[in-house]
């Protein structure tokens, strides 16, 4: 746990470039999974 906390202090922009790529990655999961949804339903309730 040590050795983590040093690396996190000398790579903090590696560490949140990694960070913001899972981001983007989880969001645009989201938003293919809404297109899809709405592909399936349609925009119309009734």
């Amino acid at each position: 746990m040590f050795l983590a906390l040093r690396e996190l202090k000398h790579a903090k922009f590696r560490f949140f470039m990694i960070g913001m790529i899972l981001l983007l990655i989880s969001w645009l999961v989201f938003i293919l999974s809404g297109l899809e949804a709405i592909s399936k339903f349609g925009l119309h309730t009734k």
